[in-house]
């Protein structure tokens, strides 16, 4: 048996975690690995193919059926990295921090210009890192996976956006302060 998953967010899921036996698998060359596995596959041997985790979507019954979007939110949770983790706490804090200026117009942060620029830098800074983050792991899987290379550029060009939407927000921060001055 061999199984895959092709997730894609919100709802039900099934996770498979396969492994496959062949005999001095971390002396080949990357494309005699790839050439045996798809040798194994096309053969059916499924003596050397075993299942690690099968893990199909839970099913609730009608009675508790309104239980399901709470159920749904912690199993999100449960399945995060760190990264993702650090993606909810940052955009949380954005949240908070945006409403609690808005009550608070008298603090030293009550300019709307610097506001969104303080939220577009931390924005860029965690775009662009993800960015970074996804090309350092595209690297090895060149010529066998392109979407960590093409994600990437497109996380690390969206924090470049994100920081020049941040510099030019801040510059004209700048400049008003200083005409106020006058």
């Amino acid at each position: 048996m061999l199984g895959a998953c092709d997730y894609h967010g919100y709802g039900s899921a099934c996770s498979v975690w396969n492994a496959v036996t062949i005999p001095r698998w971390r002396a080949m060359h990357p494309e005699h690995k790839r050439q045996s596995i798809i040798q194994i596959l096309r053969e059916h041997d499924q003596s050397r193919i075993q299942v690690l985790r099968y893990q199909d979507r839970i099913f609730m019954s009608r009675s508790l059926i309104w239980l399901n979007p709470g159920y749904l939110i912690l199993s999100y949770v449960r399945t995060l990295n760190g990264w993702q983790v650090l993606s909810w706490i940052v955009w949380l804090l954005l949240v908070l921090f945006v409403i609690s200026s808005r009550k608070h117009r008298r603090r030293t942060l009550k300019h709307p210009l610097f506001k969104w620029g303080l939220a577009g830098l931390l924005a860029s800074l965690y775009v662009g890192g993800i960015g970074l983050n996804l090309l350092l792991k595209a690297q090895p899987l060149l010529g066998y996976n392109e979407i960590f290379a093409e994600n990437g550029r497109q996380f690390l060009w969206g924090g470049i956006a994100f920081a020049l939407y941040t510099a030019f927000l801040l510059w004209k921060y700048r400049k008003q302060k200083i005409q106020e001055k006058r």
